[in-house]
């Protein structure tokens, strides 16, 4: 490729001792990112449908409100790269000439990435608080306190967001690796310690405790399951529902941690290249489609409702369920 100009302060820094990616390797990861992300908005869109239009005989139950705000932020958060990270990767030369554009772009990808992370960690402490701090749970139940929690944590981001860039650590895509990235940017804090560092951290940091808090649920799951019904008499208690729950917020929690590590990581793990883009893209999509898959595939209500948003799906049951019953007739 010829060498390319015109390019702001900040694409030369991404471009130093770095060529541009070829077309086979911006494919190579454009295109998997794009059907990626296309699958993943369409299922939380869907789930947030589902759950606003539904509201009303939904929202009895407490914990739906905050898959609402984790729909909510996954959609939000992926619908960014349709015009960040995807315009970059299928453009034969760097595009967002204006670092205005080029920030704003990505800015927008940052408050909700951050809201998943924190949505997931209140989720996994919700369930912990209900298993073993009950107090502790009827008192993030309350109106005020349910509706209050999840909203902080979408003002919280946007404010850690808008601080970060105001000091002059600002997010961008960098075609060159294919990534976003904070690289280029005054992240630094103190002579030792940058804003990267304490991002870094976070993205460590509460996914252990996600793993922690229902690892521990898990062992009380299983010591409930034995219901003492005399002085020496035990009875086994039905916990299927609680487990399928806690194992279904458990992958989430990993798919968590994988998006946040090769998001902070992945370049230092792999290097810069293909794989470590490719992981890096797929590894949000992925935590964007984990939680809405799980959902319509174990939770029987929201399958429900999904079946009448798409109704095909419950005529074609219908049809089974007839050539089953004239089957067993004849």
């Amino acid at each position: 490729m010829s060498e390319i100009t015109n390019l702001t302060k900040w694409q030369e820094c991404f471009a130093a001792n770095r060529t541009f990616p070829l077309a086979s390797n911006r494919l190579f990861v454009g295109i998997p990112l794009l059907i990626g992300n296309i699958f993943a908005v369409s299922a939380n869109s869907t789930l947030l449908f589902i759950l606003i239009k539904n509201w009303s005989t939904l929202g009895s139950n407490k914990f739906n409100l905050l898959i609402l705000h984790l729909a909510a932020a996954h959609c939000f958060y992926e619908s960014i790269n349709f015009i960040s990270s995807i315009p970059s990767l299928f453009a034969s030369v760097p595009i967002y000439s204006s670092d205005f554009v080029q920030t704003a772009t990505a800015f927008f990808n940052t408050p909700p990435a951050t809201t998943v992370l924190w949505m997931n960690t209140l989720i996994a402490l919700e369930r912990f608080a209900y298993f073993l701090l009950p107090q502790l749970h009827l008192f993030m139940n309350r109106a005020y306190i349910r509706q209050a929690l999840p909203l902080s944590l979408w003002i919280s981001a946007n404010a850690m967001s808008i601080a970060s860039e105001i000091h002059g650590c600002k997010k961008r895509f960098n075609q060159w690796n294919m990534v976003y990235t904070f690289d280029c940017s005054n992240c630094k804090l103190t002579d030792t310690l940058t804003i990267l560092d304490l991002m870094t951290g976070m993205s460590q940091f509460l996914p252990i405790i996600l793993v922690v808090c229902y690892v521990i649920t898990f062992m009380q799951i299983f010591n409930i399951k034995f219901i003492r019904t005399s002085a020496n008499e035990m009875t086994l208690r039905n916990t299927n529902a609680e487990i399928k729950v806690a194992v279904q917020f458990f992958v989430i929690c990993l798919c968590q941690w994988f998006s946040s590590s090769m998001f902070m990581l992945g370049i230092k793990i792999f290097g810069p290249g293909n794989i470590a883009a490719l992981l890096a893209n797929l590894a949000s999509v992925l935590n964007g489609l984990v939680n809405p898959i799980l959902l319509f595939t174990f939770n029987s209500i929201i399958r429900n409702h999904l079946f009448q948003v798409f109704p095909w799906k419950v005529k074609s049951a219908r049809v089974a369920n007839v050539r089953v019953t004239i089957s067993n007739r004849s």
